[in-house]
């Protein structure tokens, strides 16, 4: 991501006390789709509305981001990180999973985020450079999380040495996507729990 930095006056020698003004113009714009985002649909919104909306330039947010699909994966980014993480200390590993399954469910796939979601992922099939986006973005780095909790698991012994951990967090997302994204059918707990009970890797 290429940072911009705002042009200031040569002449000047009054030091800032706050924040750079290119980060806080490119808060301003994260927080700007933001909020257009939470108020009507994806495909309602300009990168002129967002720019208007964050008192820049449309200049200014093409410094950071080179259309308004990349700039809302780093809002979804934003928001799917900022969410509330449940500790694990590497016991009780199906309990885990199941507690992260059904947060993940609730505030990825039926939350707010979902039909910004399902369209950033349309747009994406076309464009072979934003979806690598997407996918380093937003999905690799939650992905990081879920292998952070499964290498814990492995150190007390609730997870084989073995198991290819990328593919079992595949195994365990991969239907939830499927289901809620594609077929549209709702998730309830038995769902959850008989798609853990399927995973024979799990002691």
């Amino acid at each position: 991501m290429m940072v911009g930095m705002d042009n200031q006056p040569l002449t000047s020698t009054k030091r800032s006390t706050g924040r750079p003004r290119s980060q806080a113009s490119h808060e301003a714009i994260v927080q700007a789709a933001a909020a257009l985002l939470d108020s009507r649909p994806y495909g309602d919104i300009s990168i002129e509305a967002i720019a208007a909306k964050a008192g820049v330039s449309k200049a200014t947010i093409y410094r950071w981001w080179p259309n308004k699909v990349a700039l809302v994966i780093e809002v979804l980014t934003e928001q799917a990180l900022h969410m509330p993480q449940i500790p694990f200390d590497g016991r009780h590993l199906r309990k885990h999973l199941l507690a992260c399954l059904k947060g993940g469910y609730r505030s990825l796939l039926r939350g707010r985020m979902t039909p910004v979601l399902l369209a950033v992922l349309a747009e994406c099939r076309t464009d072979p450079a934003m979806l690598d986006l997407l996918y380093k973005s937003f999905f690799a780095r939650l992905q990081a999380i879920g292998l952070r909790d499964l290498q814990k698991a492995v150190e007390t012994g609730e997870l084989a040495v073995d198991v290819r951990q990328d593919v079992l967090l595949d195994q365990l997302w991969g239907p939830l996507y499927y289901r809620t994204l594609i077929a549209g059918k709702p998730v309830d707990d038995e769902y959850l729990q008989s798609l853990l009970d399927n995973l024979a890797c799990l002691n």
